[in-house]
């Protein structure tokens, strides 16, 4: 019983964790109304979770929404617009491509972190792993490219290349979130 009761409270505070600002004091109430059950506690913090991540999908499901599909979606999407520009910068060589990846993927942070500053990290975090994760299955299972030792990663050893992908999803989430905070401020009011 004493493992229900505390897996009950530890569902319950996840809840409270995950339940958008406004519905706190519910989430306080669900945790007062387990102290006070004798059965189907573990029903009621399950409930109580599966509560608290429909309010959050609810106020944030459009923005996680984003995320996954830039993540997930934004090479397929721009490939055909890619394609000129690829036929034009292919005389820089492969960097010149490779430089255009990361540009891709620091304006795609910097959108969606434009969008919601306060999640930068998470939203470099997310895309970065989508986009790495989404070319990892392009590469290995619809092309079939063998693993044999030789794996980079933007012409460098894996964690380079990951590191460095990942670093400039930080600089472009970064770079978003700071240019919403600076626009957002009110002007400084001039001498009257």
């Amino acid at each position: 019983m004493p493992t229900i009761v505390s897996l009950s409270r530890a569902f319950l505070t996840l809840a409270a964790w995950v339940a958008p600002p406004n519905r706190r004091t519910m989430c306080q109430a669900m945790r007062a109304e387990l102290d006070v059950l004798d059965e189907g506690r573990l029903s009621w913090a399950l409930g109580g979770l599966a509560s608290a991540l429909g309010w959050r999908m609810r106020v944030d499901g459009l923005f996680w929404a984003a995320v996954l599909a830039t993540g997930l979606l934004w090479d397929r999407v721009t490939f055909f617009a890619e394609a000129p520009v690829f036929e034009t910068i292919k005389d820089g060589g492969q960097s010149a491509i490779l430089g255009l990846w990361l540009v891709e993927a620091g304006l795609g942070c910097a959108l969606l972190a434009a969008w919601r500053p306060g999640a930068t990290i998470f939203i470099a975090l997310s895309f970065f792993t989508l986009r790495a994760a989404s070319a990892m299955y392009g590469l290995l299972y619809v092309l079939g490219a063998p693993m044999d030792g030789n794996f980079n990663v933007m012409n460098a050893p894996a964690i380079v290349g990951f590191s460095a992908t990942f670093c400039w999803c930080l600089i472009g989430a970064w770079a978003g979130a700071t240019l919403r905070r600076t626009f957002a401020r009110p002007s400084p009011a001039g001498p009257a």
